[in-house]
């Protein structure tokens, strides 16, 4: 990946609902079969919200590269690493998530804890990929609910939730915050 992707321009700019100025459809990339219910859903909410043209696409079929941006849906350790190497949120087997806060420390968060994320990340030419994620198929429902659907509403970049969610709503939030314009996570953001 070339440098220009390190740094946050044009239509990367803005929280989360960034991800829906886009030059071209979006493609939809579910990375097991189990991911395929929540892809589908979020195709349909695109469209019926927004008419937006979107191609669903398994991990071994091969897609052309689009002018649109991706939209990554994943269970567990089935998520590709970012082409972005200093990207600061990894999930590693068996499903943990690690986030490179502000300071530079890493923050680890458990399996057991029932996680879900959503977060961007950044790619070639000013296009972006959101990251739909959760350890099981329950806690992917849950992160796929944090879809950006309507624009101007403020959305942080990234969020990340315990099964506490479920429950708590918003008091299951584990981590949440933006990006700088590195794609490094700002020192205002929030960690449990």
């Amino acid at each position: 990946m070339s440098t220009s992707a390190g740094y946050r321009r044009g239509r990367q700019l803005g929280s989360l609902d960034a991800l829906l100025r886009t030059k071209g459809r979006f493609t939809i990339r579910y990375h097991s079969t189990a991911c395929f219910d929540a892809a589908l859903q979020i195709s349909r909410n695109l469209f019926q919200y927004f008419s937006a043209d979107a191609m669903l696409a398994s991990p071994d079929a091969s897609v052309e590269p689009d002018s649109g941006n991706l939209i990554t849906v994943a269970i567990g350790s089935n998520l590709p690493e970012s082409p972005f190497s200093g990207f600061p949120i990894r999930v590693t087997p068996p499903g943990e998530l690690t986030i490179r806060d502000g300071n530079g420390k890493a923050k680890r968060y458990s399996a057991e804890d029932g996680l879900a994320a959503i977060f961007l990340r950044p790619m070639e030419d000013e296009r972006l990929e959101i990251v739909v994620w959760g350890v099981n198929e329950e806690d992917l429902a849950l992160a796929a609910r944090l879809m950006p659907m309507m624009t101007g509403v403020g959305q942080p970049d990234f969020i990340i939730l315990s099964k506490r969610a479920r429950l708590k709503g918003v008091d299951g939030v584990t981590a949440m915050g933006f990006f700088g314009h590195m794609w490094n996570v700002t020192q205002t953001s929030f960690f449990t």
